[in-house]
């Protein structure tokens, strides 16, 4: 199967707002990051197995306790339901497919590891980290003033 790995802050948080200190300079953002909205998933040519957590915590869970206590999780049969509407992960669906549902965990904890290795979110703190000052950095370049008005880019 295919890894499939996706990891955008801006969609991780309807709420999501830039904030700018008492003189109008950036000052950072606000994201609730405890919402399930990163992706790990396995995508074969009959199944689509993913696993949806918040950035707080990776996670390559070894049971379907851990898995459920830290995923939102979708498994979708491809060939009987190609639109994707039956979980067969959700609530009502899952002690029948138990066996697949622990498969696909497995397997796609071996492509994790396989392809990008130790799955700790670092690159993503990284990023934040960056962004942040790379913004406030080029905050106080980014005022272009038209008749009196501050016009406020962020970079």
């Amino acid at each position: 199967g295919s890894l499939f790995a996706f990891e955008m802050l801006s969609t991780l948080d309807a709420d999501m707002a830039v904030e700018y200190d008492e003189n109008g300079d950036f000052a950072g953002f606000s994201i609730d990051r405890s919402k399930r909205g990163f992706v790990r998933g396995l995508i074969t040519t009959r199944y689509k197995f993913a696993r949806y957590f918040s950035p707080e915590l990776y996670n390559a869970p070894a049971n379907l306790d851990e898995l459920f206590a830290q995923n939102d999780v979708e498994l979708f049969d491809l060939e009987v339901d190609p639109n994707e509407v039956q979980n067969l992960a959700s609530a009502g669906l899952r002690d029948e497919n138990t066996a697949l549902i622990e498969e696909f965990n497995a397997q796609l904890n071996e492509l994790i590891a396989a392809e990008i290795g130790l799955d700790d979110g670092v690159s993503v703190e990284e990023w934040i980290d960056y962004y942040q000052t790379r913004t406030a950095q080029n905050a106080c370049h980014a005022h272009l003033c038209d008749h009196g008005k501050t016009l406020r880019l962020l970079m």
